[in-house]
């Protein structure tokens, strides 16, 4: 392309000089066009060069990047599993203290319960004059458990 206008500048120059002064005239517009299209070509592909050179520089800097980013990915991830299961082991822990303390609680409450329920029985049979009620299999071998612990004991 610069070639091309290089040659219609020449062209165009010698048709506004005469016969004699166009030839050298003319010769000297075709070395400097030839000159200048050299040049140009020359700097292209200067310019090419360094572009593509920036190319490869920027394409190894994204991937640089790219690849710390990644690493970074990786260890928030670990981090956040890691925190995740340390609270999983957390409310495990708390979650099992809570049983434990509500079976005991509740343990409590029923053995009250019971306590509470047998002195109500007695205290009714005293007032009203009720016989107090079969012990049940349960309490039968409860009390001979006693008996035999008072023997073995003295």
């Amino acid at each position: 392309m610069a070639i091309a206008g290089g040659v219609a500048v020449g062209v165009a120059v010698s048709a506004l000089l005469p016969r004699r002064a166009g030839r050298k005239v003319a010769n000297r517009a075709m070395n400097i066009a030839e000159l200048a299209a050299t040049s140009s070509m020359m700097l292209g592909r200067s310019a090419v060069d360094k572009a593509e050179d920036f190319g490869e520089g920027t394409r190894r800097k994204a991937g640089l990047l790219a690849g710390r980013a990644e690493r970074l990915g990786e260890a928030a991830a670990d981090r956040a599993e890691r925190a995740g299961a340390a609270a999983l082991g957390t409310a495990s822990v708390l979650a099992s203290s809570a049983r434990h303390r509500a079976e005991r609680l509740g343990d409590a409450a029923a053995h009250r319960a019971s306590k509470f329920t047998h002195a109500a029985l007695d205290q009714s049979t005293k007032l009203i004059g009720y016989p107090k009620p079969a012990p049940t299999f349960a309490e039968r071998i409860i009390e001979k458990a006693g008996e035999i612990r008072g023997r073995i004991r003295s």
